[in-house]
């Protein structure tokens, strides 16, 4: 318990544009956001223009790869990677599918973590250069944005409230704290949680579904990518995984939980996915104090599988 910091680099940053061009939000605009993000961001960043960032010798340093596509060390202790955590998370509109109209506002949110808090301004840039182009790529069978929108604002996010630290015209993001500090957990606590984009939690190439769903996944899950994105994007954490895999087997939970279908359209690979989880409330009872740490930790950065542009998100009933 002492060795879990309450005080973390992360913050919340709500994005407000003005559309100027008419686009269509697909259910989760998530992955649309994040590949028009991660386009602009590379051009903005890259010096060498390779088409393959693998065999750039300047990967190493490059502000994109670090943000976006973070490179997976070739051993390390927990297991092997394809890939790491990236220290982001796109939490798009939700609501479904619509058409915003020219002058309509778009809000949304973006998490950063670590080291990323130091490139905010490199990421705000990059995200007003993603929607000044158009934003999304055909696709059968997929309604994407394909609209244009102009950054008027980025506020900070705080449990308080919102603090606006950049407009139109600003020449620089206002100073403001880049920290959160969690609350005290209390001893053997319930938590509901409610998850408001589908949780893809998987086992063997398996995802879970609501009959089969325990918290020990959960639980795991959520305490390898906060240690992951410690260690890769901040300070290597000082965790025990054995320790808190042996105390999250003592977490007991009901549910209300239901799978819910989605669809997308990847442009890199040229089609469309179905990529469901699970949505709804959840109860674990009698949750260990290190434990709720994480699943605090969790409601900014989300859990499980395509978390970075906004699946696995859920709130905390208080």
């Amino acid at each position: 318990m002492n060795e879990i910091p309450m005080t973390w680099p992360l913050a919340r940053y709500k994005f407000v544009f003005r559309v100027v061009e008419s686009m269509d939000l697909p259910d989760y605009a998530g992955s649309a956001f994040r590949g028009a993000f991660g386009r602009a961001l590379r051009k903005t960043a890259c010096m060498t223009r390779l088409t393959d960032c693998s065999s750039c010798p300047l990967r190493s340093t490059c502000a994109y790869t670090a943000i976006f596509e973070t490179p997976a060390p070739t051993e390390h202790s927990l297991q092997s990677f394809h890939n790491v955590p990236n220290p982001y998370v796109i939490e798009a509109p939700l609501g479904g599918q619509r058409k915003l109209h020219t002058g309509e506002q778009l809000e949304f949110s973006v998490v950063l973590f670590g080291d990323a808090l130091q490139r905010l301004a490199l990421i705000v840039y990059a995200m007003q250069r993603a929607f000044n182009e158009k934003t999304g790529s055909k696709g059968p069978d997929y309604r994407v944005c394909q609209g244009k929108a102009q950054l008027e604002a980025v506020f900070l996010e705080t449990e308080s409230g919102s603090d606006l630290i950049y407009e139109k015209g600003d020449s620089s993001i206002k100073p403001h704290n880049q920290s959160v500090t969690l609350l005290m957990p209390k001893q053997r606590a319930d938590v509901q949680l409610r998850f408001v984009t589908p949780l893809r939690l998987q086992n063997n190439g398996k995802i879970y579904g609501a009959k089969d769903i325990e918290p020990l996944p959960l639980l795991t899950a959520l305490v390898r990518r906060i240690g992951l994105l410690a260690e890769f994007h901040g300070e290597k954490p000082n965790l025990d995984y054995h320790a808190l895999r042996e105390t999250a087997l003592s977490v007991e939970s009901s549910h209300a939980l239901k799978w819910q279908n989605w669809k997308r359209y990847s442009s890199r690979q040229q089609k469309s996915m179905y990529l469901g989880g699970l949505v709804g409330t959840w109860t674990l009872s009698r949750v260990p104090e290190a434990l709720q740490i994480f699943l605090e930790l969790g409601s900014y950065l989300h859990v499980g599988k395509n978390a970075s542009f906004g699946l696995g998100r859920y709130e905390i009933l208080h």
